[in-house]
């Protein structure tokens, strides 16, 4: 009998780790894309604007990390322009939900602590017209936040940023 009840509650252990394992990567991310209006461009296309947050959880400097993998990416394909003057697009960041519980808050709470999150919009501003010619909004998740942290989820985002990006060149 006590053999019985010691395997049970093995038994219960071993799912709940199975379980957890399971549920660790759980995470997602997503874009919303109005697509780019106007004639697509060759070559270094875009400058760097504004970088602003909404959700107080969001410092500063999570804007300007977001912000350097951006221009970075676009650097990487070749339509980063150097000058702002050569620039036929700008590019405005706003970070409009950030939650990271962060570590300790993980420890203590594990799951039930809530997800990280990171949520952002990019409206592209046509240089000569000074209208909005295009903007996404791209976001990630992970509910364990286990094996991520914040440079990954801003890594995440700028990267589908990026994309959408690229998507109103040739």
């Amino acid at each position: 009998m006590h053999m019985t009840n010691t395997l049970s509650a093995i038994s219960s252990i071993v799912a709940s780790g199975a379980i957890m394992l399971g549920i660790s990567g759980c995470g997602t991310t997503s874009s919303v894309n109005q697509p780019m209006s106007g004639p697509a461009w060759q070559g270094p296309v875009y400058a760097m604007g504004t970088c602003k947050t909404t959700d107080s959880d969001a410092s500063q400097e999570t804007c300007n990390e977001l912000r350097d993998k951006v221009q970075y990416g676009l650097i990487k394909r070749g339509l980063y322009a150097k000058s702002t003057g050569a620039a036929r697009r700008t590019v405005n960041l706003t970070i409009t939900d950030f939650r990271d519980v962060g570590a300790w808050g993980r420890a203590w709470g594990g799951v039930m602590a809530g997800k990280d999150a990171l949520e952002a919009t990019v409206d592209v501003i046509d240089n000569q017209s000074g209208k909005v010619v295009g903007s996404a909004n791209a976001s990630t998740f992970n509910v364990t936040a286990l094996n991520t942290t914040e440079g990954s989820m801003i890594g995440s985002v700028s990267e589908q940023l990026v994309e959408f990006l690229a998507s109103g060149t040739n």
